[in-house]
């Protein structure tokens, strides 16, 4: 009984200390929040910028004119994504390795419709085609063929393994009405 207690405690532990997270990133669904290790040199973090920028859905109006801020301070990378264009996030991922960084976590505020499917509720974002699989652990009944806003949070191997024409399973999520 109380291994089972202790499990149900570090469950809900981590997750609102996932939600948590989650809730204090800035974003919006213009934008994507990548918490990255060690970025702490503007010099050493523009061979990553030059990368990132190179990447066909970035908003390249915002920015200084590439779509992507550096904040060394924060140690985050801000991308301005085009709303119509798929986010490949295996290329970020693959983009701030290549620059030397270790990427942490992926914060994003996702809108679109939910939809219910065979796998359950999906999040279909309109603008760009993506779906994402929301947790099973929710009742969305109510919320189906309406729009809402997510806040979620993808990690490394989430993000990396993740073309734009895939379907992304999220694990934590906000739903903000």
């Amino acid at each position: 009984m109380k291994k089972k207690s202790l499990l149900i405690f570090l469950f809900t532990f981590i997750n609102s200390a996932v939600i948590a997270d989650i809730a204090e990133q800035p974003t919006s669904s213009e934008y994507l929040v990548v918490q990255v290790n060690g970025i702490v040199c503007s010099f050493c973090a523009y061979g990553t910028e030059k990368n990132l920028r190179k990447l066909d859905f970035l908003d390249s109006t915002q920015f200084g004119n590439d779509g992507v801020l550096v904040d060394i301070n924060a140690h985050t990378i801000t991308l301005a994504l085009q709303r119509q264009k798929p986010v490949q996030y295996a290329q970020i991922n693959a983009a701030i390795l290549n620059g030397g960084y270790d990427p942490i976590a992926y914060y994003a505020l996702i809108q679109g419709v939910i939809r219910e499917s065979a796998d359950g509720y999906q999040l279909v974002n309109e603008d760009n085609g993506q779906i994402y699989i929301l947790p099973n652990t929710l009742d969305l009944t109510s919320q189906s063929g309406h729009e809402v806003a997510i806040r979620t949070v993808l990690d490394p191997s989430q993000a990396g393994s993740v073309t734009g024409e895939q379907v992304i399973r999220l694990s934590t999520i906000e739903l903000q009405l």
